[in-house]
């Protein structure tokens, strides 16, 4: 859904999932010429990518998706920990291990990378992953986009529309 955005022109594809099935999305009448995948999920890959749209935006950019983006993002974070402290000859855990420093330094990475984009000048477009969440006391059932609670709730106060589709 967040593709046909590519109806009003190019678009730039953040596409952090299984890749975009161009055969599905020209079934939809999806001009798939209009889409340019972008597939460096690292900071300084986006961040640079920020850079180069903030000069030349396209009609619309879509970031395919968060949830998958945060998980890469926080993986890099722990491994550039892990680095430092072999390098600065300190025991680290495993090399996977994620750490809580591990998810402030991801949370700041992310609020910046969305931020940056959502101020471009063009159409912008986030796509999560849905959490359900039950509430053990009173049973009450929520939906949100599947990320840490802090930043789940930057996200949402960043935008200006928040759709729900299946």
């Amino acid at each position: 859904a967040a593709a046909s955005v590519a109806n009003l022109g190019p678009t730039v594809y953040i596409d952090a999932e299984a890749e975009l099935k161009s055969g599905p999305l020209i079934e939809f009448g999806i001009p798939v010429a209009n889409i340019e995948p972008f597939r460096d999920i690292t900071y300084e890959q986006l961040d640079g990518l920020f850079w180069e749209l903030n000069d030349e935006p396209p009609i619309a950019l879509v970031w395919d998706s968060l949830s998958e983006s945060l998980k890469k993002l926080l993986f890099a974070a722990a491994s550039r920990r892990y680095e430092r402290d072999v390098n600065a000859g300190k025991t680290p855990r495993e090399k996977m291990a994620i750490e809580l420093g591990d998810y402030g330094v991801n949370t700041s990475e992310m609020r910046d990378l969305t931020r940056k984009f959502r101020d471009l000048k063009c159409h912008t477009a986030f796509v999560a992953l849905e959490k359900r969440e039950q509430d053990e006391n009173s049973g009450v059932v929520s939906y949100g986009p599947d990320m840490t609670a802090k930043f789940a709730s930057d996200v949402l106060g960043y935008v200006d529309v928040i759709c729900h589709t299946y």
